[in-house]
């Protein structure tokens, strides 16, 4: 079994390298801009995929509590 190792585009933070700015790995040739961009979209994306989540809120709790009533042993229903 080969042994593992890192992909060699990534560089971990050189101590006194000027151009590196961050803690975090870096691919060669990536641009701060362009990271942060894609970021802040992705970002936004998920916010409206769960502000358009939230109205099914109840309809899913009620949907469990349904089938979990319908699968328990010995529960009467209410009306």
């Amino acid at each position: 079994m080969a042994p593992l190792r890192s992909p060699s585009r990534v560089r971990p933070a050189a101590a006194g390298h000027r151009s590196y700015r961050g803690s975090m790995a870096r691919a060669d040739g990536s641009n701060m801009a362009l990271s942060w961009i894609a970021g802040v979209i992705c970002t936004a994306v998920v916010a409206a995929l769960l502000w358009l989540a939230v109205p099914m809120g109840p309809v899913m709790v009620q949907f469990v509590g349904d089938t979990l009533r319908s699968v328990a042993p010995g529960t009467a229903e209410t009306p």
